[in-house]
Parts: structure tokens; sequence; C-alpha cells
């Protein structure tokens, strides 16, 4: 099984199609997952009556009420469960609006189920990483880009093994900076590493390199395996 045993998420849409699909995704992730679900507010505050989920899954866009509502009835001070937004609108402002509220973590509608996965584990097993640290493409945020140092714990022409300062999702596209030599890459895993404040990261070099790029890497792991010695 992956991840925590048997989690209770409530799922807060007031689209059933939507609902079905979160449900199927996440007994993927989670078998014997419980799931509740509730079509708007007033339901929603029924469910948490009923008993304390430990993960909440909203949409910022109900048609009946906002999600926003949700999180200042439920401040982040108060509630004793992560709340995860997901929303077809990706403006910073909404976004922004979301996390000020005390929102945990985001989704983009059509929700991804890689991105899924990594970030209901992430909060359920409390490896939760701040939204403004968790970046990548499948995430909707291509146009951000961030420079950080990383130390290279392994490196070959099929794999590539860094610790970082920074959380990546999984399909997160990155140049890995080699003294002057920019490897495109792509991050397959992610999780905490073993000092705190870092994370391990996997990731594969692209497989289209040209004859000339893959030499100056072969060169480059060749002194990273001398330096080990």
């Amino acid at each position: 099984m992956k991840g925590p045993g048997s989690p209770d998420i409530l799922v807060i849409d007031d689209s059933p199609e939507v609902q079905a699909l979160l449900v199927r995704q996440l007994r993927q992730i989670f078998p014997s997952v419980r799931v509740r679900s509730a079509e708007n507010m007033h339901e929603a505050i029924d469910r948490l009556r009923e008993a304390r989920p430990e993960l909440v899954i909203l949409d910022l866009g109900l048609k009946a009420d906002s999600g926003l509502r949700f999180l200042k009835l439920f401040p982040k001070g108060v509630r004793e469960y992560p709340v995860l937004v997901f929303t077809g609108d990706a403006s910073k402002s909404t976004l922004t609006e979301a996390v000020r509220l005390g929102a945990d973590d985001f989704l983009n509608k059509p929700v991804d189920p890689l991105v899924l996965e990594s970030k209901t584990e992430s909060l359920l097993s409390g490896r939760y990483s701040s939204p403004m640290k968790f970046f990548g493409r499948r995430d909707g945020i291509a146009s951000i880009t961030l420079r950080f140092t990383a130390e290279v714990e392994s490196l070959s022409e099929t794999d590539v093994s860094l610790v970082t300062p920074m959380a990546c999702a999984p399909g997160t596209a990155f140049l890995l900076g080699l003294g002057l030599l920019e490897v495109p890459c792509k991050v397959t895993s992610c999780w905490n590493g073993d000092v705190s404040g870092t994370f391990q990261l996997h990731a594969k070099p692209d497989r289209n390199l040209s004859l000339l790029f893959r030499v100056e890497l072969r060169r480059h792991i060749q002194a990273l395996s001398r330096s080990a010695i």
C-alpha cells in the first residue's frame, strides 16, 4: 500500500463527476481510503460534525458558495486537518488569497494524478512542504524560474540523485548546471531528506542529448567519480 494506511478524506465539490474522479484517483493511491463527499457548505459542516477527516480537498469554485468561505470559517489555527484546494482559476490572486486564508497546498484543474498523489501523501504523512517551495510545470506555474544550489549525490547518463532545498513535483523539468554545461532533466520522485529542510530528488537526464553534449556529460561523471574516491 502506498502512503498512510486508511485515511479519512473529505472532498467538497458540487460536481458529481469531479467527486467520482477524485474518489477513483484517491483509491488508486490509498486502496482502503474512506472518502466522504459534500456538495455545499451545509453538507460539509455536517460531514465535519460526523467525524474529523485527516484531509479536506476543497474546490474553490463552488457555485453556491465560495470555497474561500470554508477557509474563513475553519482557519488553520482552529482546524486539526490540512486543506488541499483545487481550482480552474490558476490566477495568482486566487491562489494567494487561498494560501493567506490557510490553505495548505493547491492543485489545478484538471487534476493531475501524479501531483494529487505527491501532495496527498505529503500532507497525510506530515512531510508537508510550504506551497511556496513546491514548484513544477504540473502545478501550472511554469513561468516561474528558480535557481538554487543542490548537492549531487550520484550522476550517470540515465539517473541523477540530488539533495536540494526545494521540493519538486514529479514531472518537473529543470536544468542541472555542471560548470558551463546545463543538462535538461525531469524529476521522477521527491521526498524529505535526512536533514531537516532538505529534499531527496531523483531525476532522469533528457534522452535526446547530442553526441557532443553526452561527451561533456561523461567528462563530468568521471570527474565526480574520481572526487568520490
